[in-house]
């Protein structure tokens, strides 16, 4: 499973208001060893590079010790690094690297809390489905565990 960035902001504000959201619960998961996180250097740069927005008010070493976290989560085998550069999604051509992380790291899902971002690819019967990743929220996510 590969966490979109957005997820990972609402799971680091979940944990620090010690709130059981979906996304906290999605990145608990992964921790206890109970699904397989994937990232990459990239995604994990932009993790650190949203956490500095000053709206966020993330202090720069509780960012990179959560950047650290994931990376660990992640460790040895889900820390990959894409092979090719997708360019399948125009309306946010920085999505492309979370796809790029997710088919290089062979996940079966993506998980985003802005779907819309991905609704360019088109839909299919079982929801949003990029070359096998299906795309979902992370309470979708949850629901179909």
């Amino acid at each position: 499973m590969v966490l979109d960035t957005n997820v990972l902001v609402s799971a680091l504000r979940g944990n620090r208001s010690r709130l059981r959201t979906p996304p906290v619960e999605c990145l608990k998961s992964a921790q206890r060893g109970a699904l397989e996180l994937v990232t990459s250097p990239g995604l994990l740069a932009e993790l650190l590079r949203v956490l500095a927005y000053p709206k966020l008010a993330v202090p720069a070493a509780e960012a990179h010790a959560f950047a650290s976290l994931v990376a660990a989560t992640a460790q040895p085998d889900g820390l990959v690094r894409p092979e090719g550069r997708l360019h399948v999604l125009q309306h946010d051509p920085n999505d492309n690297l979370v796809l790029e992380t997710a088919l290089s790291g062979r996940a079966d899902y993506l998980v985003t809390g802005n779907l819309r971002h991905f609704a360019e690819l088109g839909p299919t019967d079982s929801g949003l489905v990029f070359r096998r990743v299906r795309i979902l929220t992370p309470r979708q996510f949850l629901e179909e565990l």
